[in-house]
């Protein structure tokens, strides 16, 4: 199994609605992704069977436990575009927040292995999907990393830890930090009151932002 560079969707419980699944995984569709087929013990499901499973599975509150039976977890999708090799989305739920993974296979995404760094046109193109999952005014925070890295919550987010941006990070502009934590992390405003913060020396260009 490869090794995958992540982005981390996360939103607060109380912007869940009937339709809420639905509409993020539109926000993938429209900006080229195509659904494929159900993950492990969803691939035999269609894609609105899956959507009512998680869908379920957010509003009863559902978090997944170390004790509990795999075949219990939300379902993951696969998607295909032509410029990666795989992708995929995965719910999760947390004790006040939920969030979605988009998953990509790192060797899609960077060159090098200790100094490292992503191939400009694949990452602005993660990116700007990003952005139009934060233009929908649902997603509270947006971090990004590779493999055996972490991301923070949101409660974390809001007592000030510094986000992951590796290389990119949406977030509300109440929670952008200042000092040391953001030296050379380039900030540009979005809609919806946030803000783009990008570690530019990990780009190969620069990305312009949406709204």
């Amino acid at each position: 199994m490869p090794a995958y560079f992540t982005v981390e969707f996360s939103f607060c419980k109380s912007v869940l609605y009937s339709d809420f699944v639905q509409d993020i995984y539109q926000v993938f569709f429209a900006q080229g992704m195509v659904f494929k087929e159900g993950f492990w013990h969803g691939k035999d499901m269609k894609l609105q069977e899956i959507i009512r499973w998680n869908q379920n599975k957010l509003e009863a509150g559902f978090s997944f436990g170390l004790e509990e039976d795999v075949k219990l977890d939300y379902r993951q999708i696969t998607l295909t575009h032509p410029d990666y090799s795989e992708l995929r989305l995965l719910w999760s739920g947390a004790a006040n927040e939920i969030c979605l993974s988009l998953l990509i296979p790192e060797e899609d995404i960077i060159v090098g292995a200790e100094d490292y760094a992503f191939i400009p046109e694949k990452i602005m193109y993660v990116m700007q999907v990003a952005q139009a999952v934060w233009l929908t005014g649902k997603a509270a925070l947006v971090q990004s990393c590779l493999e055996l890295e972490g991301v923070i919550s949101l409660y974390q987010a809001t007592e000030g830890v510094c986000p992951c941006i590796d290389p990119f990070a949406i977030v509300a502009e109440p929670l952008i930090l200042s000092g040391s934590e953001l030296d050379g992390i380039r900030i540009e405003s979005l809609a919806n009151g946030g803000g783009l913060l990008q570690d530019e020396s990990l780009l190969g260009c620069k990305v312009q932002a949406a709204g």
